[in-house]
Protein backbone atom coordinates (compact mmCIF):
# COMPACT_ATOMS: atom_id res chain seq x y z
CA UNK A 1 0.00 0.00 0.00
CA UNK A 2 1.34 3.54 -1.07
CA UNK A 3 -0.83 5.72 0.82
CA UNK A 4 -0.83 9.65 0.06
CA UNK A 5 -2.77 12.78 -0.31
CA UNK A 6 -5.46 12.03 -3.59
CA UNK A 7 -5.71 14.41 -5.36
CA UNK A 8 -1.93 15.28 -5.55
CA UNK A 9 -1.42 18.90 -4.56
CA UNK A 10 0.73 20.65 -7.44
CA UNK A 11 2.21 23.43 -4.43
CA UNK A 12 3.88 20.98 -2.53
CA UNK A 13 7.20 19.11 -3.46
CA UNK A 14 5.68 15.46 -3.23
CA UNK A 15 3.25 17.01 -5.21
CA UNK A 16 5.93 18.38 -8.10
CA UNK A 17 7.95 15.02 -8.00
CA UNK A 18 4.90 12.91 -8.01
CA UNK A 19 3.77 14.64 -11.08
CA UNK A 20 7.06 14.57 -12.64
CA UNK A 21 7.78 10.69 -11.90
CA UNK A 22 4.39 10.37 -13.71
CA UNK A 23 2.56 8.38 -10.49
CA UNK A 24 -0.72 10.02 -10.11
CA UNK A 25 -2.99 7.63 -10.28
CA UNK A 26 -4.58 6.28 -7.31
CA UNK A 27 -6.97 3.93 -5.99
CA UNK A 28 -9.55 5.03 -2.72
CA UNK A 29 -7.73 3.47 0.64
CA UNK A 30 -9.94 0.64 2.45
CA UNK A 31 -11.17 1.93 4.26
CA UNK A 32 -11.86 5.05 2.79
CA UNK A 33 -9.97 8.21 4.32
CA UNK A 34 -10.86 11.56 3.12
CA UNK A 35 -8.11 13.55 1.14
CA UNK A 36 -6.15 10.27 0.95
CA UNK A 37 -5.66 7.45 -1.97
CA UNK A 38 -3.09 4.66 -2.55
CA UNK A 39 -0.59 4.93 -5.42
CA UNK A 40 0.33 2.60 -7.71
CA UNK A 41 4.50 3.43 -7.28
CA UNK A 42 5.49 5.43 -4.41
CA UNK A 43 3.78 6.50 -0.97
CA UNK A 44 4.06 10.00 0.02
CA UNK A 45 6.58 8.98 2.61
CA UNK A 46 8.46 7.52 0.25
CA UNK A 47 8.50 10.84 -1.71
CA UNK A 48 9.36 12.94 1.23
CA UNK A 49 12.65 10.63 2.30
CA UNK A 50 14.07 11.05 -1.12
CA UNK A 51 13.19 15.05 -1.06
CA UNK A 52 15.10 15.49 1.94
CA UNK A 53 18.68 14.37 0.98
CA UNK A 54 18.27 16.51 -1.99
CA UNK A 55 17.39 19.69 0.00
CA UNK A 56 13.94 19.99 -2.34
CA UNK A 57 15.65 19.18 -5.62
CA UNK A 58 12.87 17.65 -7.44
CA UNK A 59 14.76 16.57 -10.45
CA UNK A 60 17.64 14.75 -8.15
CA UNK A 61 14.72 13.21 -6.49
CA UNK A 62 13.27 11.49 -9.26
CA UNK A 63 16.48 10.84 -10.44
CA UNK A 64 17.33 8.93 -7.28
CA UNK A 65 13.40 7.00 -7.45
CA UNK A 66 14.43 5.83 -10.96
CA UNK A 67 17.87 4.55 -9.63
CA UNK A 68 15.75 2.46 -7.18
CA UNK A 69 13.24 0.88 -9.91
CA UNK A 70 16.58 0.13 -11.80
CA UNK A 71 17.98 -1.71 -9.03
CA UNK A 72 14.48 -3.12 -8.29
CA UNK A 73 14.48 -4.69 -11.90
CA UNK A 74 18.30 -5.59 -11.84
CA UNK A 75 17.57 -7.79 -9.22
CA UNK A 76 14.42 -9.53 -10.72
CA UNK A 77 15.14 -9.42 -14.46
CA UNK A 78 13.38 -12.51 -16.07
CA UNK A 79 13.16 -13.56 -19.56
CA UNK A 80 10.33 -16.10 -19.75
CA UNK A 81 8.71 -17.54 -22.90
CA UNK A 82 5.87 -20.16 -23.44
CA UNK A 83 3.98 -21.43 -26.66
CA UNK A 84 2.38 -17.78 -27.28
CA UNK A 85 3.86 -15.32 -24.78
CA UNK A 86 7.03 -13.93 -23.90
CA UNK A 87 7.92 -11.69 -20.99
CA UNK A 88 11.94 -10.82 -21.19
CA UNK A 89 12.18 -7.60 -18.44
CA UNK A 90 16.13 -8.02 -19.02
CA UNK A 91 17.77 -4.58 -20.03
CA UNK A 92 14.72 -2.67 -18.51
CA UNK A 93 16.99 -1.93 -15.68
CA UNK A 94 19.44 -0.05 -17.86
CA UNK A 95 16.57 2.40 -19.91
CA UNK A 96 15.68 3.49 -16.35
CA UNK A 97 19.30 4.12 -15.64
CA UNK A 98 19.15 6.50 -18.26
CA UNK A 99 16.41 7.83 -17.42
CA UNK A 100 17.76 8.57 -13.93
CA UNK A 101 20.57 9.95 -15.48
CA UNK A 102 18.77 12.49 -17.94
CA UNK A 103 16.71 13.98 -14.66
CA UNK A 104 20.13 14.46 -13.05
CA UNK A 105 21.26 16.10 -16.07
CA UNK A 106 18.75 18.49 -16.00
CA UNK A 107 19.13 19.03 -12.07
CA UNK A 108 23.24 19.56 -12.75
CA UNK A 109 21.98 22.02 -15.77
CA UNK A 110 19.63 24.41 -13.64
CA UNK A 111 22.41 24.19 -10.67
CA UNK A 112 24.97 25.00 -13.27
CA UNK A 113 22.68 27.63 -14.99
CA UNK A 114 22.06 29.44 -11.23
CA UNK A 115 25.29 29.30 -10.03
CA UNK A 116 26.64 31.53 -13.52
CA UNK A 117 23.73 33.77 -12.73
CA UNK A 118 25.13 34.21 -8.96
CA UNK A 119 28.62 35.68 -9.84
CA UNK A 120 30.68 38.07 -12.10
CA UNK A 121 34.34 37.19 -12.32
CA UNK A 122 36.25 41.14 -12.78
CA UNK A 123 39.63 40.90 -13.65
CA UNK A 124 42.04 43.14 -12.41
CA UNK A 125 43.53 46.04 -14.96
CA UNK A 126 46.37 48.61 -14.87
CA UNK A 127 49.99 48.79 -14.97
CA UNK A 128 53.03 47.55 -13.21
CA UNK A 129 55.29 50.14 -14.52
CA UNK A 130 57.95 48.05 -16.21
CA UNK A 131 56.14 48.43 -19.68
CA UNK A 132 54.40 44.69 -19.24
CA UNK A 133 50.32 44.21 -18.49
CA UNK A 134 49.24 43.85 -14.63
CA UNK A 135 46.73 40.76 -16.09
CA UNK A 136 46.97 38.27 -18.35
CA UNK A 137 44.61 35.93 -19.56
CA UNK A 138 44.36 32.60 -18.08
CA UNK A 139 46.31 30.02 -19.80
CA UNK A 140 48.84 32.27 -21.86
CA UNK A 141 52.40 31.75 -22.17
CA UNK A 142 54.91 33.24 -20.01
CA UNK A 143 56.47 36.34 -20.74
CA UNK A 144 53.29 38.25 -22.23
CA UNK A 145 54.47 40.97 -24.07
CA UNK A 146 51.69 43.99 -24.74
CA UNK A 147 51.09 45.07 -28.57
CA UNK A 148 49.93 48.13 -27.24
CA UNK A 149 51.01 51.39 -25.17
CA UNK A 150 51.19 49.73 -21.29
Amino acid sequence: MNPGIAPLDPNTAVGQLRALVGDTQFEPLAPPVDGQGDYYVWSDAALEAVLIPQAGNVLRAAGHLYLQLAAEYAQSQRSIKTDDLAINTIGRGDTLLKVAQSFFDEATAGENAAASDSFLIISPGGRRGRGRCACRPEGTPRPLDCFHSC
